[in-house]
């Protein structure tokens, strides 16, 4: 499958563009199919990069706003809570290896 996609990218892309390219499509088209599930580190990466992306969101949303007085309010407390462990989750799938999650 990879080949085939290869041979119909090169007249637009190189060869290591084509060969990266068909590599993606053929992942996304695992991904979709009705019998692909996600392992424990893909589970864990995906868990860890959100969590660190939604508290580091969370507290620049914080620093930005810097005219308004009061601080991280309870529903942010409450945010960032589950986001940290949303990333130490991650953490520990990560070891667990390509077993389905």
């Amino acid at each position: 499958m990879v080949e085939y996609l290869q041979s119909q990218l090169l007249p637009y892309y190189t060869h290591k563009q084509a060969r990266s390219c068909a590599r993606i499509v053929v992942y996304f088209r695992l991904m979709f199919s009705n019998h692909f599930t996600f392992t424990k580190r893909q589970l864990g990466w995906l868990l860890l990069v959100g969590g660190i992306v939604v508290f580091a969101g969370i507290i620049s949303i914080d620093l930005l706003d810097a005219g308004r007085e009061g601080g991280i309010g309870p529903a942010q407390q409450l945010a960032l809570a589950v986001s940290a462990g949303a990333a130490l989750l991650g953490l520990t799938l990560i070891p667990l290896g390509d077993t389905p999650a």
